[in-house]
């Protein structure tokens, strides 16, 4: 009887399991880049220049490039908007540590591309729904280029979407300087 039910489970394409086995899902993969754009040497304050910084609302870098962790070519410079009634900030951050995958981890995740890269949009969990939106774009093996749209305004009613198309405008700007920069 034994045989006839293995039998049976295999031509159906059942497989026998344990029910207490985990099960390992690989991690969803990103498309492959155009070419790499590595971090290295790029300065984030320079990713929005004049007329981005005036298309988005934003005055000069609020702080200079600063390390972002310890990892060597890891840099992050913000802009603050010139608004009365909210805090709005905007940042640039090279990573050296890690690609834009390990990103779609994070719950809520999602696959896009910008300027023709494969990137993640994320937000911090706890961060409140429509204060703040991620882009982390794969430019290089083990390098991501990360921009960050965050505004609180004590209570905004501001959406996920309006928090990620900020954030997008000023990734897409910051991208066209990476690549500008490093060389077309």
């Amino acid at each position: 009887m034994l045989a006839v039910t293995v039998s049976v489970l295999a031509s159906t394409g059942c497989t026998l399991s344990h029910p207490d086995a985990p099960t390992t899902t690989p991690p969803p993969a990103l498309p492959s880049r155009p070419r790499d754009v590595p971090v290295d040497n790029f300065d984030p304050c320079s990713a929005l220049d004049q007329q981005s910084r005036s298309l988005l609302g934003i005055g000069m870098p609020s702080m200079n490039p600063s390390r972002a962790d310890d990892t060597p070519g890891s840099r992050r410079c913000s802009w603050r908007a010139n608004s009365s009634t909210a805090y709005i900030s905007y940042s640039v951050e090279t990573s050296a540590r890690a690609g834009a995958g390990p990103a779609l981890q994070t719950p809520g995740a999602s696959s896009t591309v910008v300027a023709g890269f494969p990137a993640v949009r994320t937000r911090n969990p706890y961060a409140p729904r429509g204060s703040q939106c991620i882009f982390v774009i794969d430019v290089a093996d083990t390098q991501a280029l990360v921009v960050t749209y965050f505004i609180n305004n004590g209570g905004s009613d501001s959406t996920d979407e309006q928090a990620c198309q900020k954030a997008r405008t000023a990734a897409e700007f910051a991208m066209q300087t990476l690549i500008r920069q490093a060389g077309g």
